[in-house]
């Protein structure tokens, strides 16, 4: 008999009605005043009581609110972090920008009011080829790291204490606390050049390369165990064209195979897709993936949207360094953060190396040291423009004219230059001797004279006796003996001068005569871009003129240009530049020596110094200049 339509079964599905009811206003005012995730509801039907659950509102809207503080951190709004941490368990962060609008206006600037140096020490950036040292600083920074602050100290190599030091505490040396090293450098007195430098990293290489293009895309299914419970799982298999790459670290290529656990990336579109190889069949080259950032679909074809072998960033870093020759070097170093931009707090420990001791490996396998390389190899254009600062010597673009000297008559005078030539030992006596010669023939002379007054005496006197007139012959003969005597010595004394002049060339000796003399440099220009301009050199004009003034008449010569005939004429004035002035190091009382050269001073009181302010002009007699 159908009783469905029967009181008692009313009564009981009424009842039914009534006790879902009440549960049901029961569970949801539950879930109004919960923050439980869901609120169980047992709801009676024909079949039994069955189990359904009601979503609590309180952790609905907890969940709200997470989702939109994290929409905020993703949009860049919110105060909380702005990484996302992927399946893999990496983190990858969110590049927010925010909108193109014009920078801050800046309302206020100070007006400036000193100034600062700091050392700019380039000298190895100008060597061809560049040498270089590398540091390995892997695993001390992040690989992100873009930046490096480079501290060196050289010592200076001319410095032989400097060198002594740097030999004994620092050379070949490590672990070198910073804040000791300068304490001891100060402390000791030694010379040195500070160096730092902002470096940038070198590039990085990829060490695995290889691409692989999808041939085909296979719906297929793999048993998965959940909760005790094995089902079958809907997946997709990608047949790869190859499963070889290639070790850039080795000469071959394809020498690596495709492991499970290996990621593969989407070379294609934004190139920020990548997937997981799960499980691999090497026989069909068919490899199951997981996907693990990214939205970039796997096409089949080759070239768009093929796949590549991913690898995390190697994680060997160096610092590339610059270095020259003959340079005594303790580095230190400091990162620089790539997100903040933030100095590290401390320098590093340094390192001390001299680097003519560096080697490289060549190509023919032989090593070689940096001093031996730099020589036959290395062409140092910082020498040269170091050189320009250390001489001193501004360019002639901001070159002044000088002042010209006075000059003063009395100042200068005609000099004989040959005196060692006419005034030697053989020529004083050729001078005495022809002082006794004119002597002697004066003497001859007053004796002829004598003579021959005696005779005329002799002749006219009537003579009383025979015995005054022997005295006066006898005084005759004296006379002639005498005369005889003197003019013996005579021919002695000429024969002594024809020999001396024969023996000395004194005949062929005429003497020569300069206009020498001296004038005072005019004092150095000032400029305010350069150190002051000394004169350095000087220009001599000079003519000759005769005793009475008048100058030799001008030539007039004739030559021919494109075929036709000019006249010219040559001046009489003649012009000659003098010596450069001395350029040197100067050497201080304690004796050290400057590191930059200056002009020196002239030294007008020093016989074995040529001074650049002095005058030497040849001139012969009868003549004026």
């Amino acid at each position: 008999m159908n009783t469905n339509n029967s009181i008692s079964n009313s009564l009981k599905k009424l009842l039914e009605i009534n006790t879902n009811s009440l549960k049901t206003f029961e569970r949801i005012n539950e879930a109004v005043t919960t923050n439980a995730k869901s609120i169980p509801l047992e709801i009676l039907t024909d079949e039994g009581t069955k189990i359904v659950s009601i979503p609590g509102f309180g952790y609905m809207k907890q969940e709200l609110l997470r989702l939109d503080n994290n929409l905020k951190a993703l949009a860049g709004l919110g105060k909380g972090s702005t990484k996302v941490k992927l399946p893999d368990g990496t983190f990858q962060n969110i590049i927010t920008t925010s909108l193109k609008t014009p920078a801050n206006d800046i309302t206020t600037l100070a007006r400036p009011t000193s100034f600062a140096s700091k050392a700019n020490y380039f000298a190895e950036d100008f060597l061809n080829p560049m040498l270089t040292t590398s540091i390995d600083v892997s695993g001390q920074i992040p690989n992100d790291t873009e930046r490096i602050l480079v501290k060196r100290i050289l010592f200076d190599g001319t410095n032989q204490v400097a060198v002594d030091f740097f030999n004994e505490n620092y050379r070949d040396q490590d672990g070198i606390d910073y804040l000791t090293a300068i304490r001891d450098i100060v402390n000791n007195n030694i010379a040195y050049t500070l160096d730092e430098e902002l470096r940038d990293m070198p590039y990085r290489t990829t060490q695995y390369t290889g691409k692989f293009d999808v041939l085909s895309i296979s719906n297929s299914k793999r048993e998965v165990i959940e909760a005790g419970v094995t089902k079958k799982q809907a997946i997709k298999l990608y047949t790869l064209d190859s499963l070889t790459y290639s070790d850039n670290n080795k000469d071959l290529d394809s020498t690596e195979l495709l492991r499970v656990g290996d990621q593969l990336m989407v070379t294609g579109g934004s190139k920020n897709t990548r997937y997981v190889i799960d499980r691999l069949d090497s026989s069909s080259r068919q490899v199951e993936l997981r996907l693990v950032e990214g939205y970039e679909a796997i096409k089949i074809g080759a070239g768009t949207l093929s796949l590549s072998i991913y690898k995390t960033e190697d994680n060997n870093l160096s610092i590339e360094v610059p270095v020259g020759f003959d340079e005594r070097i303790l580095m230190f170093v400091k990162a620089v953060d790539a997100e903040s931009k933030i100095l590290a707090e401390k320098w590093s420990p340094g390192a001390g190396f001299y680097s003519n001791d560096l080697e490289v490996l060549q190509e023919d396998g032989s090593i070689i040291f940096l001093s031996e390389f730099y020589k036959e190899n290395v062409a140092d254009f910082g020498k040269f423009i170091t050189s320009i600062k250390e001489d001193n010597i501004p360019p002639a673009t901001v070159g002044v004219t000088p002042d010209a000297p006075e000059l003063n008559g009395e100042n200068f005078k005609v000099v004989q230059i040959n005196k060692h030539l006419t005034e030697n030992d053989a020529a004083d006596k050729i001078k005495k001797l022809s002082a006794d010669k004119i002597s002697v023939q004066e003497a001859i002379k007053k004796l002829d004279e004598t003579i021959t007054k005696k005779r005329s005496v002799i002749a006219s006197t009537k003579y009383a006796s025979q015995v005054q007139k022997d005295k006066d012959k006898n005084e005759l003969i004296a006379l002639i003996e005498e005369r005889a005597s003197e003019a013996k010595l005579y021919n002695s004394i000429v024969t002594q001068i024809q020999a001396l002049s024969s023996s000395s060339n004194a005949k062929n000796i005429n003497p020569k005569y300069r206009v020498r003399g001296f004038w005072k440099v005019p004092t150095a220009k000032q400029v305010a871009d350069t150190l002051d301009q000394e004169v350095v050199q000087f220009i001599i004009q000079y003519r000759y003129l005769s005793t009475s003034g008048k100058a030799a008449e001008a030539a007039q010569l004739k030559f021919t240009v494109d075929g036709r005939d000019k006249s010219a004429i040559f001046s009489n004035w003649n012009e000659r530049k003098g010596k450069v002035r001395q350029r040197a190091k100067t050497i201080n009382s304690d004796g050290t020596i400057e590191k930059r050269f200056t002009w020196q001073a002239s030294k007008i009181e020093d016989g074995q110094e040529i001074n650049f302010n002095q005058l030497d002009i040849a001139i012969n007699q009868g003549e004026l200049v």
